[in-house]
């Protein structure tokens, strides 16, 4: 468990992994951004605790998300996986960052970014990685702050038409 205070973030805030209390909460952030509402839908959200629980056992590799707390309430939360399924063995993916609405532009979600680049050093994965939407200028100058490079621009990424930004941040 991780317990911070600064400046930009809200006094008093901790971050923990994910547990059965609190998904309720998690999947509640998930589907109150409207930003992620469609995607959310294709996947098949919004989800009951137990339809979330069975969706990550079917993953083929392993998944895990860190909530960030204030006062018991699920406020952040980033969602990662491993990227064996993508030939990337010693890598890990970076599937969401979602930071409630009124607690955006105070540090929060890059707290959340760095929180997975410790978990990943210490279990000796050399690159994160990640996608964002090339018009999600927030998220790609939050990423670029933490030190993340772009490599790769995805042509229609996006139903819409829209493109993507491949990031990576090299760990050794």
């Amino acid at each position: 468990m991780l317990y911070f205070e600064s400046e930009l973030v809200f006094p008093r805030m901790e971050i923990v992994e994910l547990t059965d209390k609190d998904v309720e909460q998690y999947l509640n952030l998930l589907n109150a951004e409207d930003s992620v509402k469609d995607l959310l839908s294709r996947l098949g959200f919004p989800l009951s605790k137990q339809e979330y629980f069975e969706k990550i056992k079917s993953f083929s590799t392993w998944i895990k998300a860190y909530v960030a707390k204030q006062g018991g309430e699920v406020v952040g939360a980033i969602t990662f996986t491993g990227a064996e399924n993508l030939d990337m063995k010693d890598a890990c993916i970076i599937t969401d960052v979602s930071v409630r609405r009124d607690h955006r532009n105070r540090g929060l979600g890059t707290t959340l970014v760095r929180t997975v680049l410790d978990f990943a050093r210490s279990q000796g994965i050399r690159k994160v990685v990640t996608i964002v939407s090339e018009m999600n200028v927030p998220a790609l100058e939050m990423f670029h702050k933490v030190g993340f490079k772009p490599y790769r621009v995805l042509k229609d990424y996006y139903i819409q038409g829209e493109n993507a930004v491949a990031l990576e941040y090299e760990l050794v």
